[in-house]
C-alpha cells in the first residue's frame, strides 16, 4: 500500500473500509490488535469481486483487496481504545502518504479524508465503529 497509487477515491475508501472491517473482525473474535498497522504492512491485490462479506458488513472492493501482514507487534486481549488509536493512526498516516504523493489536492484546508476523519473521531465504542464501516461510498 505504501507504494500503490490509487486510481480513484473509491479505491481509497474501500481500502480504509477493508482495514477497519478486518481489524474489527479480528478484535471481536479474540481481542486481536495488529500493533503496527501502517501502509507498509498492507499488501494490495487486484480483485474481480465486487464486494467482500465481513461478519459486520459487506464492503465494496473497487477492484482492490487488502492483505495485512507483519504481526510481530500484534497482541490478543486488546481493548477498544487501543484498536481505535491504531485505526486512527493508520488513517492519518495513509492520508499523509497520499498528500505527499500529490494524489489529492487540499481545497479550503480540506482533503477527501476531512469528512471521514470528522465522523471517525466521534466514535466512542465498537458499535459506533461497526456503523462507521461502509458509510462512505
Amino acid at each position: 500500500l505504501a507504494s500503490y497509487i490509487p486510481q480513484t477515491l473509491d479505491e481509497v475508501i474501500s481500502i480504509i473500509n477493508q482495514v477497519i472491517a478486518c481489524s474489527i473482525t479480528a478484535f471481536e473474535k479474540n481481542g486481536f490488535i495488529h500493533g503496527d498497522l501502517h501502509p507498509g504492512n498492507i499488501l494490495i491485490k487486484k480483485t474481480k469481486k465486487k464486494k467482500f462479506d465481513y461478519p459486520i458488513k459487506s464492503i465494496k472492493t473497487a477492484g482492490i483487496k487488502i492483505i495485512l501482514f507483519d504481526f510481530d507487534r500484534s497482541k490478543f486481549n486488546g481493548d477498544f481504545m487501543t484498536l481505535f488509536v491504531e485505526l486512527s493512526t493508520f488513517i492519518n498516516i495513509y492520508e499523509k502518504l497520499l498528500l505527499d504523493k500529490n494524489i489529492f489536492l487540499i481545497k479550503n484546508n480540506k482533503t477527501p479524508f476531512s469528512s471521514i476523519k470528522k465522523d471517525f473521531y466521534s466514535i466512542t465504542n465498537i458499535t459506533g465503529l461497526k456503523n462507521f464501516v461502509g458509510n462512505y461510498k
